[in-house]
């Protein structure tokens, strides 16, 4: 079964339209829009289905209860509920890279995993 039939067959009670209090902010960022147009479901029917975005990192790490974890988290993204479990979603963020910060960027492997002495 794809995608999108189970989109489609989502429940009422199962469904999220809220799409954040300002009309001024888009439902979805743009790259959110193009990977469900390339998954063949519409902005509409993702909406029906509870599909919704979110835009910072600590919107992220909210919704995944993460304390102080939300530098890990990428952002902006689709939160996508599982259906049947309230309360539960997983994101896709648009970028899924988190770009690290220069001074924790490893040098080397060798500085990070020193070999054993011979």
């Amino acid at each position: 079964m794809d995608n999108s039939t189970n989109l489609n067959e989502c429940s009422s009670s199962d469904t999220n339209t809220d799409t954040g209090s300002s009309t001024n902010t888009p439902k979805f960022s743009a790259a959110s829009q193009a990977a469900l147009t390339e998954r063949g479901i519409t902005v509409e029917t993702a909406i029906r289905a509870g599909v919704r975005a979110y835009w910072t990192q600590e919107e992220g790490a909210e919704l995944l209860d993460r304390r102080d974890g939300h530098r890990s988290i990428p952002a902006p993204g689709l939160v996508i509920p599982y259906l049947g479990c309230d309360g539960y979603v997983k994101l896709r963020p648009d970028d899924p890279r988190v770009p690290v910060p220069e001074d924790q960027v490893p040098h080397s492997i060798a500085a990070e995993y020193p070999s054993l002495p011979r």
